[in-house]
This record gives structure tokens, sequence and C-alpha cells, in this order.
């Protein structure tokens, strides 16, 4: 993750009473600021690092993203139904999900949509976190999250509607019909 997206994700950590200090977009660095952390003060540098740290905290120091469990499956499976409906949106606009703005791998068919879903992934991090899904209901569940109420500039709306309005607002702003971009509140 990009330390811009960490910026997005340290709501979801001070849920759980552990905070990310001093984040700097410029130097791309975290400082961990919880006694319980094995890198407290250590200045870590780099995107996958602050990712790294993240997970760590969230799910241990041991927990891997690239480990076969039951966690990165979860995971797996509700970024991939954000994504696709992000890759929906975009498409539906007559954009190309292949060029991102951050995200340029030429192999990765949505750089774009990765682009997009990083302030989003703690919608289903939260879900894997607070033991929501399990074995039996996770693919129903994130299907369903389409259905949970967020806030999109000021209003109510199901996520899979704040979507449409993000992805476009998104668009318009790179287009330079729109100064701000809006962001998704799912912290209700």
């Amino acid at each position: 993750r990009s330390t811009s997206s960490i910026r997005f994700i340290m709501p979801s950590v001070n849920t759980l009473g552990n905070e990310f200090c001093n984040l700097s977009n410029s130097m791309k660095y975290v400082y961990i600021g919880t006694s319980n952390c094995t890198l407290e003060g250590t200045r870590v540098f780099g995107e996958g690092t602050p990712a790294k740290v993240y997970f760590n905290v969230l799910f241990g120091p041991k927990f891997s993203r690239t480990t076969d469990n039951d966690i990165n499956k979860y995971l797996n499976y509700g970024y991939s139904i954000l994504l696709s409906s992000i890759n929906r949106e975009i498409k539906m606009y007559g954009y190309l999900t292949e060029l991102g703005i951050h995200h340029i791998g030429e192999s990765n068919p949505f750089n774009l949509s990765y682009d997009l879903i990083e302030p989003l992934r703690p919608i289903v991090d939260e879900y894997v976190i607070n033991n929501k899904v399990n074995n039996d209901n996770f693919k129903i569940v994130f299907v369903e999250m389409l259905s949970k109420t967020v806030l999109y500039n000021d209003k109510e709306f199901f996520l899979d509607n704040a979507l449409h309005l993000y992805v476009c607002n998104i668009i318009d702003y790179l287009l330079g019909k729109e100064d701000n971009i809006e962001f998704i509140n799912y912290e209700l």
C-alpha cells in the first residue's frame, strides 16, 4: 500500500486501540506509536513496509499477505468484490482500467481500479477484523457489503451507489471538471 493509502487506513487501526503516528506522505515513512508494536519509533521506508506493519498490527506479527490462510482468503474475496464494482464504473464511463496513476504495472489490467480501491480496503478489513465472515458465509457477506450504508458528500448511500459517485468524481477531477475528490466515509 502506498503511504497515501495508509492515511485512510488509520481510522480502522485506531478503532482497535493502535495508532499510526507521524505519517509523512512526502518521505513515505511511518512511526508506530504504541508500546505493543515491535517497530515502535522505527523509521520505515517504502510502500510495502507500511502495509506489512498495518497487517501485523491487525492480525499479529507473524501474519503475511502471501500465506494461504482463511484471513487472506476473506481479504482477497472482499477486495475482489470492491474491485469488480470499481472496474464496472470505470468501464461504464468509457475509460481503461489498465492506465493507472500510481499503479502502473504493464501486466496489471486493473491499475486505475487499484488506485481507486486503496482508500476503501479498510471496509473489507473491518469485516475480517471483527469476525463478521467465516467459511460458511464470506461470499454472501461480501456481496451484501455493497448494500452497506455509507456517507458520500454528507448523504447516505448504499456502498455500491457511493462507488458510482466516487468513480465519477475522480474521473471528473482528473479531467479538470472538479476541484476536489470526495471520499466515501464508511465509519458511521
